[in-house]
């Protein structure tokens, strides 16, 4: 386990803070064999030509349903995986331009993943003007190097001006109080929140240049998690969070930037130390990365 840095959240921290037939006669099988020549190998119809001329054949083996193959590979791959793991409990989404899909799990506190709504509504709060300098380094550091006293500050400095509503998928931080990271979340719920956090119908080109900015340069021992999933020269947005309570919570939050970009969350509980969990969320990441490319 790495040396962690005194700005870890510790458990009173975190708890301050408040996923045939036979044929019949031959002229018919002439019949047949000439409509069936006609026909192009997919299965589709020429122009002109009805389905009542063809004869019923079995359905193809290839599915017609690819969402539906996804999220199958999902379960497989992710489902057997913990299954093959118990101990630990995990919530876990993945999605891109072609849909989202998850394995659902019990709602986990947030832990310093809740910092990337923090960022979303700072950059609400801000964006109408040029982004103040000194809040803005209390941003970077929330960001690349999880400081909690950051955190804290630019929370509060905020306070009063989004509305809970204003950030989908969000848990209402900074909104009337500073405390954070203790409310609960769940995947589905954070791949919302890094959906926002990429709109261009919520934040300014600017702000999401920001967005992309601090989560790039995380800090590198806490380079981990979504990170896995990525494929060689494919760019990576993260973060990432955790504490000891009744065992660790290990999460990771992030963009992984290829072709199509893809959206992952992976929070996960109960972990006997942090060096197991990151180890999980890790394999985790890259399961759900494969069930959603199909290889």
């Amino acid at each position: 386990m790495p040396n962690l840095p005194s700005f870890l959240p510790d458990r009173r921290q975190l708890t301050r803070r408040l996923p045939g037939v036979a044929v019949a006669a031959l002229v018919a099988l002439i019949l047949t064999a000439s409509v069936l020549a006609s026909a192009p190998a997919t299965g589709r119809l020429h122009p002109g030509t009805s389905a009542s001329d063809i004869p019923s054949t079995p359905e193809p083996e290839s599915s017609t349903d690819p969402a539906g193959d996804r999220q199958d590979r999902l379960e497989e791959l992710v489902g057997d995986y913990l299954a093959a793991h118990p101990g630990f409990t995990a919530t876990v989404a993945i999605g891109d331009d072609l849909g989202r899909h998850e394995i659902a799990g019990p709602a986990l506190e947030s832990a310093s993943v809740a910092k990337l709504e923090i960022l979303v509504r700072w950059l609400l709060a801000r964006q109408s003007g040029p982004l103040p300098q000194d809040e803005y380094a209390l941003a970077r550091r929330m960001m690349s190097e999880s400081d909690n006293e950051a955190t804290d500050t630019l929370c509060i400095d905020i306070i009063g001006d989004t509305a809970p509503e204003d950030v989908p998928g969000g848990t209402g931080l900074c909104t009337s109080d500073g405390w954070w990271g203790a409310h609960e979340t769940t995947a589905a719920d954070q791949l919302d929140v890094l959906a926002a956090a990429w709109d261009p119908g919520l934040l300014s080109e600017e702000s999401r240049e920001v967005v992309r900015d601090l989560m790039s340069q995380v800090v590198p021992w806490q380079v981990w998690g979504i990170s896995a999933a990525a494929r060689d020269g494919e760019a990576v947005w993260l973060k990432n969070g955790w504490d000891e309570r009744d065992g660790w919570l290990v999460h990771s939050v992030g963009v992984v930037g290829g072709p199509t970009p893809v959206r992952i969350a992976v929070l996960t509980g109960g972990h006997t130390d942090y060096e197991t969990g990151v180890a999980h969320v890790e394999r985790i990441a890259a399961l759900a990365r494969q069930a959603l490319d199909g290889h």
